[in-house]
């Protein structure tokens, strides 16, 4: 059984749920144990983000936390209606961002079936977050962006919400059709850092 809740903020359902902590625990070390790697850093040329610090860690997950992943998956898609099963699903590549101040992801979607990240640090506080020049003094027609996750979907209308806006903490799990547009905005603090694992499940 995994905690989590499938809602429906527009279209496509999205899956909003908790990796367990030992799960957290075992990818931050197989995170440090790569960290300074060059051999395992991904190049800029192959990821969305404006990150400069992208590793692979596909090789060294292990199957424990491969299924807590599916299991999260199988759970919302089985909430839609879908049937499927781990065993008829894989993750292929995972890639882990290690943000710091300034750095963001602009608007992209993926390939495959569905996508998922997960966040295994975060040091920063939401009010913190946006405790800023920019969103602090926002009106109360718009949202605070620094250090959120946004989901886009469809387009801007009276009584059409069109994205869905997340803080991540530690732990969160996110699951949306792989075809689904996200973003990442950039925080502002020079001493911290948020670490998020990101992937695709396809068909085998």
């Amino acid at each position: 059984m995994v905690d989590g809740n499938l809602i429906t903020p527009f279209g496509p359902p999205v899956w909003v749920g908790k990796m367990d902590m030992s799960v957290i625990d075992e990818v931050n070390e197989q995170i440090e144990s790569r960290r300074y790697s060059k051999e395992h850093k991904i190049g800029s040329n192959l990821l969305a983000g404006r990150v400069h610090s992208q590793i692979s860690i596909v090789d060294v997950m292990s199957d424990t936390t491969k299924n807590h992943i599916l299991d999260h998956a199988v759970t919302w898609a089985q909430g839609t209606g879908m049937e499927i099963v781990n065993e008829q699903l894989q993750i292929d590549n995972l890639w882990v961002n290690l943000q710091k101040e300034f750095e963001y992801n602009p608007i992209h979607a993926h390939d495959g079936l569905f996508s998922f990240v997960f966040y295994t640090k975060n040091t920063i506080l939401r009010d913190t977050a946006i405790d800023n020049e920019f969103d602090s003094n926002i009106n109360t027609e718009s949202k605070p962006l620094a250090g959120h996750i946004d989901l886009h979907y469809g387009e801007n209308n009276f009584m059409n919400w069109t994205s869905m806006s997340h803080y991540p903490e530690k732990g969160d799990i996110l699951i949306f059709p792989s075809w689904l547009n996200h973003s990442v905005y950039p925080f502002h603090d020079p001493k911290g850092e948020r670490i998020s694992v990101a992937g695709n499940i396809h068909y085998k």
